[in-house]
């Protein structure tokens, strides 16, 4: 197709095949032709290559959904702080990072340690919601606790009566 012009940002490049994402790396692809990295184009399939953003979106359950200038340095934690952090509704255990090209990474936590996903030109940060039922919910601990003790302290009355008896 005469190749891509000056402004087309490689790593962002997507293919969409009946509306799904193929995975793609057009940078191999084009530096090695016919290798296992080129992908076959068929018939509807569209390529597309956008241009550069210098940005990343960081947007979820953020205290403020904002578009922060890429920094090299800048680690995916550095990214929420500059949104103001991560909401009270929102799960942090659960971002993950979609890159311009469509693909995604999660972070994974292991024991006391985080890992999070690289942050490249482009991408978008996502901070799902928590779910239904998830997080500490002080009313519903205290309401079980409550019932237990009653319980335990009525089983504990009947076991007096019954071994006094």
């Amino acid at each position: 197709a005469g190749g891509v012009t000056a402004e087309a940002y490689i790593p962002g490049a997507r293919v969409l095949r009946g509306g799904v994402l193929v995975g793609l790396d057009l940078g191999k692809a084009l530096a090695s032709p016919s290798g296992e990295d080129d992908l076959i184009l068929r018939p509807g399939d569209r390529l597309e290559v956008p241009e550069y953003d210098g940005t990343v979106l960081v947007t979820g359950g953020v205290r403020v959904a904002s578009r922060v200038p890429f920094g090299e340095s800048l680690s995916l934690e550095d990214y929420l702080t500059l949104a103001g952090g991560v909401g009270d509704d929102g799960d942090r255990g659960k971002a993950y990072v979609e890159y311009a090209n469509g693909w995604r990474d999660v972070s994974s936590k292991f024991l006391f340690f985080r890992s999070d996903p690289g942050v490249q030109p482009g991408s978008t940060i996502v901070i799902p919601p928590k779910g239904e039922g998830e997080g500490f919910r002080g009313d519903e601990f205290l309401t079980r606790t409550l019932s237990i003790m009653g319980t335990l302290a009525t089983v504990m009355i009947a076991a007096k009566q019954l071994g006094g008896a």
